[in-house]
């Protein structure tokens, strides 16, 4: 059997093979399974074609037949690609509600891994870092007492439900903050 021919459908079959068994173990339906794979196999030709330009283009001046390595590049071309998109959805996830009692208190915990309190009572609003998996609250992050809940309002309002409970809004805001930091910056907006 030619090599050449050899790379050429190892290339199309790895990436089908993967990733019909990646979204198979994530729990897809079968033909969702499937169809994900042939699409990934699809993609890896278009990388696999360009290289084929290239390894032409190197055989024609060195001599060398460099085609049939295309199916590692392929590969290295799709982990390129894989952590490029890690990268993209860390940068769009939102926090975790860990805890939450209604009207009382709510536990986040941030993309980056950080944890927060936010407590609600008679008193006023707190937001507390918390450390040892959410179990000691470190420091006081931000602070509204009863008298001053007009600037909390203000920060966090959501116009679109004017009736939520200040913990339900204050909450629903949180979820969208990367870290403590981006935190400490929309509270010192008061």
């Amino acid at each position: 059997m030619n090599i050449n021919l050899l790379a050429l459908i190892l290339s199309a079959v790895l990436p089908f093979v993967g990733g019909t068994w990646l979204f198979l173990r994530s729990g897809r339906p079968f033909i969702f399974a499937v169809t994900r794979g042939l699409w990934m196999s699809l993609y890896a030709l278009i990388p696999l074609l360009a290289f084929a330009i290239l390894a032409g283009g190197a055989k024609q001046f060195t001599g060398l037949n460099i085609f049939p390595i295309a199916p590692i590049v392929v590969l290295l071309f799709f982990a390129w690609v894989s952590n490029f998109r890690n990268q993209t959805l860390q940068q769009e996830q939102i926090a975790e509600v860990v805890t939450y009692k209604q009207g009382a208190s709510s536990q986040l915990k941030l993309p980056n891994g950080e944890r927060i309190l936010i407590s609600c009572a008679q008193t006023g609003i707190k937001i507390f870092k918390l450390a040892l998996g959410g179990l000691i609250p470190t420091r006081t992050i931000a602070e509204w007492p009863i008298s001053q809940l007009d600037s909390a309002i203000e920060i966090f309002a959501d116009e679109t439900v004017p009736t939520q409970h200040p913990l339900d809004t204050i909450k629903n805001r949180l979820l969208t903050c990367q870290s403590i930091n981006e935190i400490e910056k929309l509270c010192a907006r008061r």
